[in-house]
């Protein structure tokens, strides 16, 4: 039996999606795609542009500030 189908793709780079900007890390919705067609393309590119995925959708979370380290005398 297949696996059940992932609901969402995640971006692997940057692309535009109905004139929005979509960031690599974001996830989005296969439903938001205009046909199943336009994501498949993306994902069978060659590198590839997304990647199916079960994580919820919405923008990446921005990474942790690194600290600084302390200057030495």
């Amino acid at each position: 039996m297949a696996d059940k189908e992932k609901p969402n793709v995640i971006a692997i780079t940057d692309f535009r999606l109905r004139g929005v900007k979509v960031v690599e890390g974001e996830v989005v919705a296969k439903s938001d795609f205009a046909s199943k067609g336009d994501w498949q393309n993306l994902a069978n590119m060659r590198p590839a542009r997304v990647e199916e995925t079960d994580k919820p959708v919405g923008k990446p979370k921005a990474p942790a500030k690194a600290e600084m380290p302390a200057a030495s005398k």
